[in-house]
């Protein structure tokens, strides 16, 4: 039984640390977004880590199975064609 509290309270943990980065990611990605429209105009874009991690014109060149939502797997976020964003 107490394996099962260590691991809920550490899952509940990482969840906490992932939304908060993932709040923090979006953020920076609003603050920065009329750049990255600009630099990256027509181009999918992955936002991670306080930066572009990934641009394309085409969005399976970086992720092999066309889900737009890699990015947000490592705590990315993914703006969508334009660098339009959210």
């Amino acid at each position: 039984m107490e394996a099962e509290a260590d691991a809920m309270t550490s899952y509940e943990e990482w969840q906490k640390e992932y939304e908060a980065e993932l709040m923090r990611t979006k953020r920076v990605f609003a603050e920065q977004r009329e750049q990255i429209r600009r630099d990256y105009a027509g181009q999918y874009v992955g936002f991670a880590c306080g930066r572009v991690i990934a641009a394309d014109m085409d969005v399976d060149s970086h992720c092999g199975h066309g889900n737009p939502q890699c990015a947000a797997r490592v705590g990315g976020y993914f703006s969508g064609r334009g660098g339009a964003g959210v």
